[in-house]
């Protein structure tokens, strides 16, 4: 967000992982570290967190790790996929997609304080309800 870091996934381990590094493409750090893949990412406003989708409980999860680094926190545990996710512009949300209907629908979920327990579906509020499939959801800026 405040434009030094850039966070990118890369198969370069053998598997897609969230990696973080300078803008200038300097200071490289692997920031998960699972035999599953990890990816895409969306930065938090505040530059702090950063959102993932991952398969690797099965189905996928949306999980969020310190731009330090740290263990990565699970934040969903559906047994449908959960995927694409971006964070809102005030922080307070992130927006994502679900195929428990059968085709991925726009939900999103408020962003649990201190990510200490992982945000249930029945806090999660649908956007869309289409036969089709919708994906890749991104927020303006205003």
């Amino acid at each position: 967000p405040d434009g030094s870091k850039i966070a990118f996934v890369s198969d370069r381990s053998g598997n897609v992982e969230v990696y973080l590094m300078s803008a200038t493409g300097h200071q490289i750090k692997r920031l998960t570290f699972d035999p599953a893949d990890d990816w895409p990412v969306s930065w938090s406003p505040d530059g702090r967190w950063l959102v993932f989708s991952s398969n690797r409980d099965g189905n996928w999860n949306l999980y969020v790790v310190s731009a330090t680094g740290s263990q990565p926190i699970q934040l969903t545990a559906h047994p449908a996929d959960e995927r694409d996710p971006v964070w809102s512009p005030d922080g307070r949300s992130i927006g994502f997609v679900h195929n428990g209907g059968g085709n991925f629908d726009v939900y999103t979920l408020p962003v649990p304080v201190g990510f200490i327990t992982e945000v249930s579906a029945d806090q999660w509020t649908q956007i869309t309800n289409t036969p089709a499939d919708e994906r890749f959801p991104t927020w303006s800026a205003n």
